[in-house]
């Protein structure tokens, strides 16, 4: 009886989908053991056996397979948020950078320390050394390449390893380094640059840190949605009010916070921006139209400060 070759090449996929998995969660030369990669065996029939692996690996390397699949057919959502656009996003700002074939997280970023301890990935890690710096070795997922400048959890990885200052007027804001690669992030999102300095790059407000947040894992979250005086705001969160639900009939806005860092209605009305006003700022600071996944982050916030509005009052 001949053997149906469309049925030995998805078998020999669906080996390379496993071990890939395995690799990436369990240990990094998984693929070597048969019984590590039956947990994640999806094809058809039985796991592969470790006669079926050893047949397979010779032929034109099974690492460079196992690294064709991390960079064409991987799913990372399933990861979310560690996704290879956050890690990418990281990269930007400086907030993970190579060293030595080992990636490192920098210096004085704390909270991305604690978060990268419990990625859900194998990996090796140093122990802190003298400035707070952490060596990862072994971990797969920094093969997973990012999907683009338009995805959004690249401004998310940004925005998550940025460091945060202050100016003359005690506001806060983000310093993000002045690199064409980041620029390009914020063209496609249209985020406001409120200035740009030699020391501290571009300075963006808060306001987009704090979006960023549902996209982020819990301390980098907490850390964005905690400002004490953002700049720019709450003239920014109103302006972007106005241009997504201007049309809706709704006070602006119905609640303190519904968008971040937003006054209520009754202070708005106090600083006599009205709508006349708040459009033509947005037209102004350049987004006068929401690209998409910045629209999606936005109404996800109104939704879940709604939802949250709820449960407090019934």
């Amino acid at each position: 009886m001949r053997r149906d070759p469309n049925r030995d090449i998805k078998r020999q996929k669906s080996i390379i989908e496993s071990s890939a998995m395995a690799c990436l969660l369990v240990e990094k030369e998984a693929f070597v053991n048969h019984k590590l990669i039956a947990p994640y065996w999806k094809g058809e029939g039985y796991p592969a056996t470790k006669k079926q692996i050893l047949r397979l690996r010779p032929k034109g390397g099974y690492y460079k397979a196992i690294q064709h699949y991390f960079q064409n057919d991987f799913d990372d959502s399933q990861f979310a948020p560690w996704t290879g656009g956050f890690l990418y996003g990281l990269r930007l700002v400086k907030g993970l950078k190579p060293d030595n074939s080992v990636v490192a997280t920098n210096a004085y970023r704390a909270w991305l320390n604690r978060d990268i301890v419990n990625m859900p990935f194998y990996k090796k890690l140093s122990g802190p050394s003298k400035n707070g710096r952490i060596q990862i070795r072994y971990c797969k997922a920094f093969m997973i390449p990012h999907k683009g400048d338009d995805d959004i959890t690249v401004l998310a990885g940004i925005f998550a390893g940025a460091q945060v200052h202050v100016n003359y007027f005690d506001e806060e804001f983000y310093s993000l380094p002045a690199t064409p690669e980041i620029k390009r992030v914020l063209d496609n999102f249209r985020v406001h640059i409120f200035r740009q300095n030699k020391n501290y790059g571009y300075y963006v407000s808060p306001f987009y840190a704090a979006l960023m947040a549902q996209y982020m894992p819990p301390n980098c979250a907490q850390r964005v949605l905690h400002s004490r005086n953002p700049l720019m705001c709450p003239l920014l969160p109103l302006a972007y009010w106005e241009v997504m639900f201007g049309n809706e009939g709704v006070p602006m806005p119905p609640q303190k916070d519904i968008l971040p860092f937003a006054c209520a209605d009754i202070s708005r009305k106090r600083y006599h921006w009205g709508h006349r006003f708040l459009h033509k700022t947005a037209v102004d600071l350049g987004f006068a139209s929401v690209p998409l996944p910045m629209r999606i982050a936005i109404e996800n916030y109104r939704k879940n400060q709604e939802s949250k509005r709820l449960v407090l009052t019934s």
